[in-house]
Parts: C-alpha cells; structure tokens; sequence
C-alpha cells in the first residue's frame, strides 16, 4: 500500500491510499419519489403511519396507499362531527408521483367554537422523501393554526445528497433557504437554494462530488472518494481514498 500522502487536486484537499480500506458514508438521501395507490385497507394491517389528522371527528374511515417501493401509510376521512360542520380538504400524500392528492372530510368548527387549540396529536410522516426536483428533498411540517383550531400541513426542504446548500456559512434556519413552488396538483415544481456538488478531475477523468443530505454548510462540505467503490486514476495508476476529500474553495 503507497504511503497516505497529501494532494491537492483542483479545488479539493484528499488524503488517499491506494488499495486503501475505508469506512461508509453516511451520505443518506431522501425516500424515493414513487408511484401510489389507494389498495384495500387490510393491507395496511399493523400500520400505524398516518399522513393526516382528524379534528373533533367522532368517526373516520381509514384509507390504505402503497408506494410502488412497496411500503405502507394510512389517511383518513371523517364521517360524523363531535363538533364543527363535515367540511371537504385536499391533503398532499408525501413522496408520491402519482395520486398524489387526495379529497377528504374533516370537521370545521365556527371561530366562536375555536378556543385556540387543536383536537388530538396531528400525525405525519418522520422521514425525508424526494421532491422530484433533482438536488431536494422534503420534509412534512405540522403546526396548529389557534385562529382555526385546525392542524395545518405544509413542508421543509433541504439539499439532497450529491447538492450542498448555496448559503455560503451555517444559518441554524436554513431550511428556509431551501424552497419549492407546489402547484395545484401537489406536485413540487422549482426549487432554489441548492446546487450540485462540484466534480474533480484526476488524470484525464472527472469523478463526481458527493455530499451528505442536509448538508448547512456551503461547496466546502462536497466530497470525492470515501465509502464508494469507485477506482480513482491518476498518471501513477489507481488510488481510493482514506477519508473524505472535501472541496476548499
């Protein structure tokens, strides 16, 4: 094995070793962007994975969707008031290419019912899915409007693995640098705040940067090398690396 040795490549700082055995990445992105449909509600036996919330609803019919990865999520519709009056919505179901909006009943209270908090715990989806947007990944957001007594759903957005956020320092709310147009549909259209990592060239072939999801820093955090497989060239022969080599400009 060669010495592990210093270098500079354009714009990157590596340390390398040819041969070398290094450790995985824990570059994790987003939970694919795929195809659902509503199936049978047996199928959905032992979910507990709910995509929306029933307010002052005394009775609910439970829907079953299949993602085309072959995993599970339940919504509901209400069918009778504690309080309030049966009231049509359109929910968005997270990560789907297809039937990605679905009309529900919820109960809507008048604002002299609404005593500015909301009923029950609001349900979402803990996990990352890909917008479709090449470079984002989004999030599911709940907050409870106290003027409505209604839970309210929207999303966060972050960089996909392989991009690296454009704000060029840490902002501890930088999510609301990274952001997506949704159109009627539901689906998510443009997107702003992040950029793909920059490549690097070594003996004549340009290699791809990666980067972790979520990353908060800017280009400094891409990488080559490190927890791939990939064979690097350089005039002298083939080298992998020992850790990762980060851009620094």
């Amino acid at each position: 094995m060669k010495i592990i040795t210093k270098l500079f490549f354009i714009g990157f700082f590596c340390v390398f070793a040819v041969r070398g055995v290094y450790a995985a990445t824990t570059d994790v992105g987003g939970i694919a962007f795929t195809a659902c449909n509503v199936v049978p509600i047996s199928n959905c036996s032992g979910v507990s994975a709910y995509v929306n919330t029933m307010t002052f609803c005394s009775n609910v019919t439970e829907y079953c969707v299949q993602r085309s990865d072959g995993t599970y999520f339940k919504y509901a519709t209400c069918n009778s008031c504690s309080k309030g009056t049966l009231t049509n919505q359109t929910i968005t179901l997270p990560g789907c290419s297809s039937n990605a909006t679905q009309t529900i009943k919820n109960c809507v209270v008048s604002a002299s019912d609404c005593n500015g908090t909301c009923d029950g715990i609001c349900h979402t989806l803990p996990f990352w899915f890909e917008t479709g947007v090449d470079g984002y990944d989004y999030e599911q957001t709940c907050s409870c409007n106290t003027s409505t007594c209604q839970w309210e759903y929207g999303n966060k957005f972050r960089c996909a693995a392989g991009y690296y956020n454009t704000s060029a320092s840490f902002n501890a709310s930088f999510y609301a640098l990274v952001n997506c147009s949704v159109d009627s549909s539901g689906n998510f259209t443009s997107c702003t705040g992040c950029a793909v990592c920059p490549t690097m060239t070594s003996g004549g072939n340009t290699y791809p940067g990666k980067s972790d999801a979520g990353i908060k820093l800017g280009k400094t955090e891409c990488f080559v090398g490190y927890g791939d497989d990939v064979k690097y060239q350089d005039n002298s022969g083939e080298y992998t690396f020992s850790q990762k080599c980060k851009f620094t400009n």
